[in-house]
């Protein structure tokens, strides 16, 4: 029976995967909270706020990506996607050059402020 060779096996990669899906799970939350915002689910806008909120993760993904959106704009839906892109560069193998990349996607998210 043929063995393999101790230097072309792969490393573990335990800790990458737990990354790139906590990422991926972030950003999906995180898009899906910014593209179903309503700023009336949120008590700060009107009084009395939607008696069930519009937001598809609640009145948590509401406040999120209310506070996003004061306090990065438009640009704010640049930041789901960035998550995305990393969590998959943690997840899959053939993207992991992306690991190395925070702060190209740094200044990607400050040049779309």
């Amino acid at each position: 029976m043929a063995r393999k060779d101790a230097q072309k096996a792969g490393a573990p990669r335990g800790l990458s995967d737990v990354i790139g899906i906590v990422l991926l799970a972030a950003g999906l939350l995180l898009l899906v909270a910014q593209l179903s915002f309503d700023p009336y689910d949120l008590p700060a806008h009107r009084n009395p706020p939607n008696q069930t909120p519009n937001n598809w993760i609640g009145v948590a993904g509401a406040w999120g990506a209310n506070v996003l959106f004061q306090w990065f704009g438009a640009g704010a839906f640049v930041l789901p996607f960035i998550l995305l892109v990393f969590g998959g560069g943690y997840l899959f193998e053939m993207f992991s050059y992306l690991q190395r990349r925070w702060a190209w996607a740094g200044v990607l998210f400050v040049s779309s402020l």
